[in-house]
C-alpha cells in the first residue's frame, strides 16, 4: 500500500498554545479558561463528533473533559491533549451506535462520511480524524491512540485508503469532507469559560458528596471485607471512588471475538462475587485479590450455554481498590494465585510481560489434568485503582494464543478506562516471554506449579522445605555429584513427592543447587557430570543411556539431560531422568525417578522441566535472567486464537 502524508487542515491552534495563568482557582482562572475554550471548543467538538458519531455524546463529553482538565492542572500532558483524549474516550463509550443513521439533520453526503469513518476500527478512525482535522504531527497522534509512531503511520495509511475508497474520493479531498460535518454542530450553544468552571466545581462537589456517602456505607460494611489482621491504609481516598465501577465496564460476548466466534459466546452470569465460594477460576485462592476493596464484579461466559462439557469458558473479574497502592497489591496477589498454583495436576506453562497496556499487565498460561485436559490463559491488567483479569479455558493441551488473549485484555482495559478511577490507559500491548514469577517457595528452585502432571494421578505434588545439601538426591550412580565437595557454597536441596498418589517408594523428584566461586568453576562441574554420564555404560555393568539432549552449543546458560536405565536384578530395572543447568556461577541438578506404568514423563516434558529449573535459577544469579526456552513455553504467536 502506498504511504500517504497526512492531509493538513487549519482547525485550531497547536497543542501548546494554551496557557495556564494562575491555575484553576487563581485570579485569572475564568479568563484563562474562556481563552482556552474560545480557541479550542469548535475544533475539538468537530473532532470528537467525527470520532463518536453522536453529537449529544460529543458535546457532553467535551464539556466535562474541559471542566475536568481545568480542575486538575497538575495532571501530565498539555491541557489540550488531555481534554482531547478524555473527550474521545468518554464520547465513544456513551455514543449511541451509528446514531447518524437514524435520521436527523445530516444530509446524504455527511451521513456517508460518518458511515465511512465508523466502518474503521477506533484507533484507525482517530488517526484519520486527527490527520484531517488538526495540525498534530504523527508523534502526537500516536500518543492519543497509544501506539508507536510507526504503527500509527500504518493505521493512518490503512484508514485513509479505506475512507477514500468508500467515498470514492482522493485522499487529499478527505479533510474537506470531514470539515463539511461542521454545520451539524450546535456552536451557538457552546458553554462559556465561567459555565465550564462552575460545571467542574459542581461535579466535584457532587462527586465528593457521593463519595462521602459511599465511604460511610463502606465503613459500616467493612467487617464483611477486611481481614482482622489487615492494617488500615493511611492513604487518602479520592472522593469519586464509590460510583466509578459498574456492570457497564465489563466485557460483552462481542468483545470475546478474538478468542472464539462471537456468535458462540453466551453470557452466563454477572455478580458482585459475594455469594458461594467466590472462587471463580482454577487456582484462585480467595474471594477477592484486594480484601479491602470497594467493589467487585465477575462476569462468566462460555461457548455452550452452560449445558455441556468441552467448550471454551471466559471469566472476567473487576476489582476497585481504595488506593493505587492497594490496587497494585491486589494485582500482585492475583498473579501469585496463578503463578504459584498448587492445585493437583496443574502446571505453569508460560509467562509474558505485557508492555504498553495500562499501568502494569501480565499474561500467564497453565494446563491442568485434574478432571479433564484443559488449558488456561489469564490476562491481568491494572490501571489506577482498578484491576481486571480475564481467564479463558480451552479443552486440551493448547491454550488460547497469548496474542488473542491480549486483544481481549486490551478491550477490557478500554472498558474500565471510562472510569474516573482509571490511571494509565495505554492500549498497545507488546508481549515478551518472561521468566516465571516468584511463587513464595524456595527462591531459585523449582516450585510445585512447575512440575508436570503424572499419568492419571489426581493428587498434588508436595515439596519439602529446602535444606543444606549434605547429600545430593538428584545425583545418579554414574556422576555422584557432591556440590559441597566440588566447591559450591550454600548448596541447598529439596524433594517433591505425591502423597496418596499410589506411587512406589522410589518415586520422586529432587533438585540440588549451589553457587560456585566463578562461572568457570560451575561450568567445570557441569562438564564433569557430562563426562561421567558418557562413560557410565562402560564403567557400570547393566547401565545404559537411552536418551540425551542439551542446549545449543555456545548457549550462555547451558543445560543437559540424560535418561539412565540400570538393571539392579534380572527382574528389575530402575529408570532415572537427570538434568543439570548453569546460570553464571550457579549450578542446579534435577533428578526424577518414575513410578509404575503410566507414571513416567517424555523427553520433551523433562527437557521443559530442566529449562524451567534454569529459569528459576536465574532468579538467584547476578547475571541477567535466562530467557525462557521456546520449547518450554507457548510462543506469543503460537496456539489457536479461534
Amino acid at each position: 500500500m502506498a504511504t500517504h502524508s497526512a492531509p493538513r487542515s487549519h482547525a485550531g491552534p497547536g497543542v501548546d498554545d494554551a496557557t495556564r495563568g494562575d491555575g484553576p482557582d487563581g485570579p485569572g482562572a475564568t479568563g484563562e479558561l474562556e481563552t482556552f475554550r474560545a480557541n479550542h471548543w469548535d475544533a475539538l467538538l468537530l473532532q470528537t463528533f467525527a470520532v463518536c458519531g453522536d453529537l449529544r455524546a460529543a458535546h457532553n463529553a467535551l464539556r466535562e473533559a474541559m471542566a475536568d482538565g481545568w480542575e486538575h492542572p497538575d495532571a501530565p500532558g498539555t491541557l489540550e491533549a488531555r481534554v482531547r483524549r478524555t473527550a474521545f474516550t468518554r464520547a465513544s463509550r456513551r455514543a449511541r451506535p451509528r446514531s447518524f443513521n437514524r435520521g436527523g439533520p445530516a444530509n446524504p453526503e455527511q451521513r456517508n462520511t460518518l458511515v465511512a469513518l465508523h466502518d474503521l476500527a477506533y484507533q484507525e478512525r482517530v488517526c484519520v480524524v486527527l490527520a484531517c482535522l488538526s495540525d498534530l504531527p504523527v508523534s502526537a497522534v500516536a500518543e492519543v491512540v497509544g501506539a508507536s509512531p510507526a504503527a500509527t503511520d500504518a493505521m493512518l495509511d490503512r484508514g485513509l485508503d479505506r475512507v477514500a475508497t468508500k467515498l470514492a474520493r482522493p485522499v487529499d479531498a478527505l479533510p474537506t469532507r470531514l470539515r463539511d460535518l461542521s454545520p451539524l454542530l450546535d456552536l451557538e450553544h457552546s458553554p462559556t469559560g465561567r459555565e465550564l468552571r462552575s460545571s467542574g466545581q459542581r461535579r466535584r462537589r457532587v462527586a465528593l458528596a457521593v463519595g462521602t456517602a459511599a465511604a460511610v456505607a463502606l465503613t459500616v460494611l467493612a467487617g464483611l471485607w477486611v481481614r482482622s489482621d489487615d492494617a488500615p491504609s493511611t492513604e487518602s481516598l479520592p472522593p469519586q471512588l464509590g460510583p466509578t465501577v459498574g456492570r457497564s465496564l465489563l466485557l460483552t460476548t462481542a468483545d470475546l471475538a478474538p478468542v472464539g466466534p462471537a456468535r458462540r459466546w453466551q453470557e452466563l452470569s454477572t455478580t458482585r462475587n459475594t455469594s458461594g465460594s467466590g472462587l471463580n477460576v482454577t487456582c484462585q485462592r480467595d474471594r477477592f485479590a484486594d480484601p479491602q476493596g470497594l467493589r467487585a464484579f465477575v462476569r462468566r461466559f462460555d461457548t455452550t450455554g452452560g449445558g455441556e462439557v468441552g467448550g471454551r469458558t471466559a471469566t472476567q473479574t473487576i476489582e476497585l481498590s481504595r488506593t493505587e497502592r492497594q490496587a497494585h497489591a491486589g494485582y500482585e496477589q492475583a498473579i501469585a494465585w496463578f503463578a504459584g498454583c498448587d492445585q493437583a495436576q496443574t502446571q505453569l506453562v508460560s509467562s509474558y510481560d505485557v508492555a504498553g497496556l495500562g499501568d502494569e499487565a501480565k499474561l500467564l498460561t497453565l494446563r491442568t489434568q485434574s478432571t479433564s485436559r484443559t488449558s488456561l490463559a489469564i490476562g491481568l491488567v491494572r490501571t489506577g485503582n482498578i484491576t481486571t483479569w480475564t481467564a479463558i479455558t480451552n479443552p486440551g493441551d493448547q491454550a488460547v494464543a497469548p496474542r488473542a488473549v491480549s486483544k481481549v485484555l486490551t478491550t477490557a482495559l478500554d472498558g474500565v478506562c471510562s472510569s474516573t478511577s482509571a490511571g494509565g490507559c495505554r492500549s498497545t500491548p507488546r508481549l515478551t516471554r518472561a521468566a516465571p514469577p516468584t511463587t513464595g517457595e524456595q527462591p531459585g528452585m523449582l516450585a510445585v506449579v512447575d512440575l508436570p502432571p503424572i499419568g492419571d494421578i489426581e493428587r498434588p505434588w508436595v515439596g519439602t522445605d529446602a535444606t543444606a545439601a549434605t547429600t545430593n538426591p538428584a545425583a545418579t550412580s554414574c556422576d555422584r555429584t557432591d556440590f559441597t565437595k566440588s566447591g559450591a557454597r550454600a548448596a541447598r536441596t529439596r524433594t517433591f513427592l505425591i502423597p496418596g498418589g499410589s506411587t512406589p517408594q522410589r518415586f520422586g523428584l529432587s533438585e540440588t543447587y549451589g553457587r560456585y566461586r566463578s562461572t568457570g568453576q560451575a561450568q567445570a562441574v557441569l562438564d564433569k557430570v557430562g563426562t561421567a554420564m558418557t562413560k557410565c555404560p562402560k564403567t557400570q555393568l547393566g547401565s545404559k543411556i537411552t536418551a540425551t539432549a542439551q542446549s545449543p552449543k555456545g548457549a550462555e546458560y547451558p543445560w543437559r539431560l540424560w535418561r539412565l536405565q540400570t538393571e539392579i536384578s534380572d527382574d528389575d530395572t530402575v529408570t532415572f531422568w537427570m538434568g543439570v543447568t548453569r546460570v553464571g556461577p550457579y549450578l542446579a541438578q534435577i533428578g526424577f525417578v518414575p513410578g509404575g506404568k503410566g507414571q513416567d514423563v517424555s523427553e520433551q516434558v523433562f527437557s521443559e522441566l530442566v529449562q524451567r529449573g534454569r529459569d528459576r535459577l536465574a532468579q538467584l544469579a547476578t547475571a541477567p535472567q535466562a530467557t525462557p526456552s521456546p520449547s518450554a513455553t507457548t510462543s506469543p504467536t503460537g496456539g489457536s486464537g479461534r
